[in-house]
């Protein structure tokens, strides 16, 4: 069906040590991601997604962040 917006979301969650570092870091990322993709032929679709993600570790200085993504393109499916 032409025209209509289909979503779809991911929450993902990941824990990494890294045991063999000198600091003995640990850190947890948390990534919230919305897609969003509307047919404009039987083969094309646009497709938008925007994600959120928060690092949290033990060595908040170097390695803790928060980032925003946003992308946009054209898809075929073959």
């Amino acid at each position: 069906k032409l025209g209509k917006v289909e979503f779809s979301q991911v929450l993902e969650y990941d824990h990494t040590g890294y045991g063999t570092s000198s600091t003995d870091r640990k850190d947890n990322l948390l990534i919230l991601s919305l897609l969003a993709t509307k047919k404009i032929g039987p083969r094309w679709a646009l497709v938008f997604s925007g994600d959120y993600s928060k690092n949290g570790s033990t060595v908040d200085e170097t390695y803790a962040y928060d980032r925003y993504t946003l992308n946009a393109g054209v898809g075929y499916n073959f």
